[in-house]
């Protein structure tokens, strides 16, 4: 539940301009902002707004306190774009310690080696044949029968503070299996805050995160199964979506546990933030606050996507969005294996995408990735760059966008050098051949 904060006057370095005003994107977690309400002195739904971005759906149920202090400090990365259109989703790139990072280059359904063991199975799509002809044809559930199938895996995430009593926000999860894994979003957990599952009857226990993806907006934390119930939910192939499918959303819906809402698959493959490095499901199944985490299924009642955002506005109406299981698959077996995303590279810098405004503030060219900060330890920084100097190309592709960056760093591994074409400080333009190495951090 990290803050991400856009400002259209705000430049690469980080300073505010006087006359700055929030963005269409405001991301915000726990140090989130009251709506509108606030200013009536009405407190009583504190969580992410939005005026026309999407937000992730936690529930803030309590003025939250400070942010507790972590181990490893974070480098937030403010990035400065123009707003087009009445939507407009911000690119904005938050990486822990500094780093630029890839998403694994994974097919579906697979994992990344053979020696990692699978924890999220994916069941083939229910066909019969009709008994006449031979023709395999698909049956569905009905709503009543979907809500019945995946109540018992669908449970609630509440967040607690060390420096107050009362819960700071709740969520939703999935229970991935019997040994206590819950499946739930990166932005949930990311802050530190000690969170608890709450299952269907009420019980509620303490969990432990394992581990927590920002890229992908992906998270696993653990229960004790000793004495507990543990229904494992049903994951189906979300390749097989289509539009205008049946679906059904569970949540935790502003503290209304097993909230059901039904849709259909309005879109697919959506590009809908640079904070989610994959593609989404967009549906129109009502997607509330605290619904983050939870489950989207299919007419069969298997899950097909893990609810992670919507688009709020005046003018928006029902614009959910959902992280595609199959996407999920090799994230979740390798945050359980080893407690972050395995073999994902690391370029080693923060950069902000740079264009003809916030490029011509700063005397910068309109075209290319500013580097904010970087790492001591990185190739990079070995070769002699340093902050402020701007990634123009990478592997022969020109950078206009982080995700022309991430797209292009999909193609290599760890200990794999890139080509890159750095425009220096000092305006001169250099040619490098660059390390990469393996991403082990959480974001």
């Amino acid at each position: 539940m990290a803050d991400y904060y856009n400002n259209q006057n705000q430049n690469p370095n980080g300073s505010t301009g006087s006359g700055g005003t929030d963005s269409s994107y405001h991301f915000s977690g726990a140090q989130g902002s009251f709506g509108s309400n606030a200013a009536q002195g009405n407190h009583t739904g504190y969580q992410a707004e939005s005026s026309n971005g999407p937000i992730p759906e936690v529930k803030y149920t309590a003025v939250p306190p400070k942010k507790p202090k972590k181990k490893r400090g974070k480098i937030a990365l403010i990035a400065s774009l123009v707003s087009v259109g009445m939507i407009c989703v911000i690119a904005l790139s938050m990486v822990a310690g500094g780093m630029l990072a890839q998403r694994m280059n994974w097919s579906g359904s697979g994992s990344e080696s053979d020696s990692q063991p699978e924890h999220l199975i994916i069941s083939q799509t229910p066909t019969v044949s009709d008994g006449d002809d031979g023709t395999v044809v698909s049956t569905g559930l009905t709503t009543r029968e979907i809500a019945a199938k995946a109540l018992d895996s669908v449970v609630g995430i509440n967040l607690y503070s060390s420096q107050q009593v009362e819960r700071v926000g709740e969520a939703s999860g999935i229970v991935l299996d019997t040994n206590g894994y819950i499946i739930t979003n990166a932005h949930v957990v990311s802050d530190g805050y000690s969170p608890t599952v709450v299952f269907g009857d009420g019980t509620e226990v303490a969990a432990t995160v394992i581990g927590y993806d920002t890229r992908t907006d992906l998270a696993v934390v653990k229960v004790d199964p000793t004495g507990l119930n543990l229904v494992p939910a049903e994951f189906g192939d979300s390749d097989t979506l289509q539009l205008g499918d049946d679906v059904v959303a569970i949540g935790n819906a502003s503290g209304y546990y097993n909230s059901v809402s039904k849709g259909v698959v309005s879109g697919l493959n959506r590009d809908v933030s640079t904070n989610i490095s994959i593609q989404l499901i967009q549906t129109d199944a009502a997607i509330n606050p605290g619904n983050s985490g939870g489950a989207l299924l299919n007419q069969y009642g298997q899950v097909v996507g893990i609810n992670s955002s919507k688009l709020a506005g005046s003018e928006i109406d029902s614009m959910g969005f959902a992280i595609p299981v199959n996407d999920a698959k090799p994230i979740i077996d390798s945050l359980i294996n080893y407690g972050y995303v395995k073999d994902r590279v690391a370029l080693g810098v923060t950069v902000v995408a740079l264009n003809d405004v916030n490029g011509a503030m700063m005397g910068l060219p309109s075209q290319g990735l500013y580097i904010t900060q970087i790492d001591e330890t990185s190739d990079l920084y070995a070769q002699g760059i340093t902050r402020g100097d701007v990634i123009l190309t990478a592997g022969g592709v020109t950078l206009t966008q982080n995700s022309d960056l991430l797209k292009e760093l999909e193609n290599y591994k760890p200990g794999d050098k890139i080509e890159l074409t750095i425009q220096k400080g000092t305006g001169q333009t250099v040619t490098l051949q660059v390390k990469l190495h393996e991403m082990t951090s959480n974001s």
